[in-house]
């Protein structure tokens, strides 16, 4: 039996079921109930579109302010993409998905823009990036703030301190600093390659 999966008022899939386990044709019941299946399936899909275009809104709308911060103010910029960048090392390193770190860059370069503009004189559309952050885990809120102090922390630090020195000035959940550590023990985060970056960014 083929059962139109329709939304929106349009064909969205064909489910299609097979034979029952007990004999006989297919009864009324079998079909209402082959029709709520239906309908079920229509409305997740229908949801799921409207997240996913809800979801590239927001990417094209950070994005945006993003470079209409890098135009006007280049370090705050510099600063979002550096803490956004590091969040998604985190977040790699902690076992998160590829989709959640990529989730999670935008959130951070959000609330790090909001979180300058909170602090300066000026008052630009907000997008309520920290109300997005507030609605994250436990772990990515941990993840960011880590970020953002460490970012803040690179340009205080001695020549030659060691990544379990650098981990030390820090505070947060006991595996995010570990993922740190690992990371800058392997290279994949250096404190004078994101000066160099910020210096670029200052010249720009």
């Amino acid at each position: 039996v083929l059962v139109p999966v329709i939304a929106r008022s349009r064909l969205a899939a064909v489910a299609t079921i097979g034979e029952k386990t007990e004999p006989g044709p297919y009864t009324g019941l079998d079909i209402e109930m082959s029709s709520n299946l239906s309908r079920a399936a229509a409305l997740a899909l229908d949801q799921a579109g409207l997240v996913r275009h809800a979801q590239s809104a927001y990417d094209q709308a950070v994005r945006a302010y993003l470079a209409t911060v890098a135009a006007r103010q280049p370090a705050v910029a510099w600063r979002a993409e550096t803490v956004a960048g590091v969040c998604v090392a985190l977040a790699r390193e902690t076992g998160a998905t590829q989709n959640a770190a990529a989730n999670l860059w935008l959130v951070a370069v959000a609330t790090v823009l909001d979180d300058e503009a909170e602090a300066g004189s000026t008052r630009p559309s907000r997008l309520r990036a920290f109300d997005s952050l507030r609605d994250t885990s436990n772990l990515e809120r941990e993840i960011f703030d880590i970020a953002s102090s460490f970012v803040d922390l690179v340009g205080r630090l001695e020549v030659g301190e060691g990544a379990r020195q650098i981990v030390a000035h820090l505070q947060g959940d006991r595996r995010v600093l570990q993922g740190l550590e690992d990371l800058l023990n392997r290279g994949e985060l250096v404190p004078a390659s994101i000066l160099a970056t910020r210096a670029d960014s200052a010249a720009a």
